[in-house]
């Protein structure tokens, strides 16, 4: 059965692979050279690249017309001929941190080498127990966590992998926090998806470099299924206060939804609510008494009518930016 498997792999298409090489970042290239080779030479002139400090780096690296196509040929030749176990699993402290310094053409500092190697799947970076604790105790400390954004969603889901109890109240209908409100024209990251996302939870499926609101939101949503952290999450309450008590060491929450307002008790307390939970609005002078539609674009309405219409916009952030 794994010989019928083995014989059935398709080749890839040869014209395919090469335009997919052709638009590949070279400095990427190398590393998967010597990751898939084991040849320490690619690290080496003339294959080191140019150091580039742009958001977006060119993709030549800087190379020569003749190490750029010596770069391309030698990984056409190995994905042609196929890739089975890389002679180079796992690269360690001392290489890996070569490997990353010759990328970037400056020295990278050691510091770095632990969220690297959690980021690209070499270490794990779920807590774990010593020793579990029984389940008397875990079932006494549970976690409330204000905010089901990006942080609260990832606080859940490593708390459950720790079997410790929480739950997540969350004031909107959904997750997603930041994203979720914020509708503007134009809204999306400025910071490539793969740094956008949960190391834990990878999405190879990204349509853009840069992806626009709508697709980040639906990466958020679909983690919080998949995780099963949904199932842990009140949504449409809001925390409204909150009070310790040094007698039992615990928390009293004050919570609102549409049905009244309530208590809970936790043991731990997390705000995970971000720095824009709430819109910051300036005062500006005869905003009072300004005729026309004035909001936020944390607020956008739906129904904004902008044709015809001379548009002012206070602040030179990423928002205002992406709205021109």
């Amino acid at each position: 059965m794994i010989l019928e498997v083995v014989a059935t792999v398709a080749r890839p298409d040869p014209a395919a692979l090469r335009a997919a090489i052709a638009d590949a970042d070279l400095r990427v290239l190398v590393m998967c050279l010597v990751h898939l080779t084991g040849e320490l030479r690619w690290l080496e002139p003339p294959y080191r690249p140019v150091r580039d400090v742009r958001l977006v780096a060119d993709p030549q690296a800087g190379y020569p017309p003749e190490v750029q196509a010596e770069i391309r040929e030698a990984m056409i030749a190995l994905l042609a001929r196929g890739v089975g176990a890389p002679p180079i699993e796992d690269p360690g402290d001392e290489l890996l941190l070569r490997m990353m310094s010759v990328c970037l053409g400056e020295p990278v500092p050691p510091e770095y080498l632990p969220m690297m190697r959690e980021d690209m799947g070499f270490a794990s970076g779920d807590p774990v127990w010593r020793e579990p604790p029984d389940a008397n105790r875990l079932a006494g400390t549970d976690v409330l966590i204000v905010g089901a954004g990006l942080s609260g969603l990832a606080l859940g889901h490593k708390l459950g992998k720790l079997s410790v109890p929480y739950t997540i109240v969350e004031r909107n209908p959904e997750v997603g926090g930041t994203w979720y409100e914020n509708r503007y024209p134009g809204c999306g990251v400025d910071t490539p998806n793969h740094f956008y996302s949960y190391s834990f939870a990878p999405n190879h499926g990204w349509k853009h470099y840069f992806s626009p609101r709508d697709e980040l939101q639906a990466y958020v949503e679909r983690f919080a299924t998949d995780s099963g952290v949904r199932r842990n999450i009140r949504f449409g309450c809001e925390v409204t206060g909150a009070a310790w008590s040094e007698t039992d060491h615990r928390w009293t929450v004050e919570l609102r939804t549409a049905q009244g307002t309530s208590q809970v008790r936790a043991k731990v307390l997390v705000a995970a609510t971000g720095h824009f939970e709430r819109p910051s609005v300036p005062s500006v002078k005869g905003a009072d008494s300004f005729a026309g539609p004035l909001f936020h674009s944390a607020s956008w309405p739906d129904d904004l009518e902008l044709d015809g219409k001379h548009v002012a916009i206070i602040g030179t952030g990423a928002s205002a930016m992406q709205i021109v």
